[in-house]
């Protein structure tokens, strides 16, 4: 589920969607730095923000200077939602990301993010995938599965 061009197809009426792979093997490689860049160069605009960033534990030096960045600025941050096997505690707390935004789940990302973009529209989606099942000793938002490495992806309201 965790599918930019999915979520795109099937939203791109209310928002736009980025994917943006971080494997420097794959052909469709974007360095983190270049996200990042396109995240604070839109911060300071509301229609165009990304308000939503799905990434994993290796980002965390671009999720604090985006927050840095923001911060400075006084521009309203992105959500960040963070998949990895890590807990709360072992993440940089400069990232600003809770355990209710980290989970082990790429469906579970996913549906955070449109619970996200919903909250901020104030609409519900047709597509949101019910909360994973409870697993002994996980997180609450998160299922105890070893994920393959997945790219970061930023979702930003539509241009008007």
């Amino acid at each position: 589920m965790y599918n930019a061009e999915y979520m795109g197809k099937n939203h791109s009426d209310q928002f736009e969607f980025f994917g943006f792979h971080d494997d420097p093997s794959s052909g469709d490689h974007t360095p983190a730095q270049t996200w990042a860049d396109m995240v604070i160069e839109r911060a300071g605009d509301h229609r165009r923000r990304i308000a939503v960033l799905i990434c994993n534990k290796q980002h965390q030096e671009y999720l604090k200077e985006i927050r840095r960045h923001c911060i400075t600025k006084g521009w309203v941050q992105p959500r960040a939602i963070m998949v990895t096997r890590a807990v709360e505690s072992e993440i940089d707390k400069e990232c600003g990301i809770t355990q209710a935004f980290i989970t082990k789940d790429w469906g579970w990302a996913t549906h955070l993010a449109f619970e996200e973009m919903g909250r901020l529209l104030d609409v519900k989606f047709d597509y949101v995938p019910p909360p994973p099942p409870a697993t002994p000793g996980a997180p609450a938002a998160g299922l105890a599965t070893a994920a393959p490495p997945r790219p970061a992806t930023t979702v930003a309201p539509p241009r008007r």
